[in-house]
């Protein structure tokens, strides 16, 4: 039985867990409305302030609701967005291709790091792993690593080249078809910026696209730096227990809405084939067995930074009160 199974079983019987696994259409299908739509919102509050002094917040406003489609993504990869598995593809590849980040190589890249969570050289998403310094948390949160990472995989593949690290999680008979979605990714965002250079209007794409998506990038690492950093690292494998490793954080129903429900991470990392709309209930039926922070996520920074940052030893993990 594998750890994942092991919490499974020691937290719910297959009866029990079974209404929570049921996957759906229509809740995706509303969420992704809805998220799009606060997309073109904030994209018309960009095109209203051009030439004025509210650009800036406009463009960093518009970045950060753009840059949260990571979570459709993530729910996407999983399988979990939707029960037709044809939509969930599909809307897999469009997510990938406006967030940047190719959705096949994600969901290949991000298996490891649920079998392997918190453990230093397995753990292909681990975020900050000791010894760790404000430094190496500024750099992360700042999305800088993400998109040098996210670019060398595009211009990589599509040149027909991948790293031994990264083909020792990728099958191979889907390494050509990695390849081909790098080639079709990066042959739109030429034409994208080509189109709009040969119109007159080559501002367009950057200001309402390619330059959002940059800035936005630190309010996702923001949300992901909750997810494991301060948690317990683990050796091997054996030793992995998802109640010390993983972080649920509790937060208004905005950024609950934003995150697809991911702040429910515990939840998700013991049950990773639960579908987004369903892990506020199954917060409830084992969140108390789950390490879980009442405070937010700026309570969650406060404690990584004063903790876990400049030298300060890791502790052992432990229920998290609200201040």
């Amino acid at each position: 039985m594998s750890i994942v199974e092991n919490a499974q079983s020691s937290m719910l019987t297959r009866k029990e867990a079974k209404p929570y696994l049921k996957r759906k259409d229509w809740p995706g299908l509303l969420y992704l409305s809805v998220h799009f739509s606060l997309v073109g919102g904030t994209g018309y509050l960009v095109s209203l302030s051009t030439n004025t002094t509210w650009i800036v917040p406009a463009i960093l406003l518009h970045g950060f609701i753009l840059s949260t489609l990571f979570h459709p993504l993530h729910e996407c990869i999983h399988g979990t967005a939707f029960r037709t598995r044809w939509l969930n593809e599909t809307v897999m590849q469009i997510l990938g291709f406006i967030y940047i980040w190719p959705g096949l190589l994600f969901r290949y890249d991000h298996a490891p790091h649920h079998s392997y969570t918190q453990i230093k050289g397995k753990d292909t998403e681990m975020a900050i792993p000791t010894p760790r310094n404000l430094g190496d948390y500024l750099v992360y949160v700042s999305g800088l690593t993400h998109h040098w990472r996210n670019l060398g995989w595009l211009f990589r593949h599509s040149m027909g080249r991948m790293l031994p690290e990264d083909r020792a999680y990728v099958p191979e008979t889907e390494v050509h078809k990695i390849f081909l979605e790098a080639r079709i990714m990066l042959a739109g965002y030429v034409l994208i910026m080509a189109g709009g250079i040969v119109s007159g209007y080559w501002w367009v794409p950057v200001i309402y696209y390619f330059l959002p998506r940059f800035l936005g990038e630190p309010v996702v690492r923001f949300f992901r730096v909750a997810e494991h950093v301060g948690m317990e690292e683990t050796p091997n494998e054996h030793s992995i227990d998802m109640t010390r490793n993983t972080r649920t954080t509790l937060t208004n129903p905005l950024v609950q809405f934003l995150t697809w429900n991911m702040g429910f991470h515990g939840e998700h990392h013991v049950f990773p084939g639960a579908p987004f709309h369903q892990l506020p209930a199954l917060h409830e039926k084992i969140g108390h067995n789950l390490y879980v922070a009442k405070g937010g996520y700026l309570w969650v920074h406060w404690n990584i930074i004063h903790n876990h940052l400049e030298g300060f030893s890791l502790q052992p993990a432990r229920k998290i009160e609200a201040l």
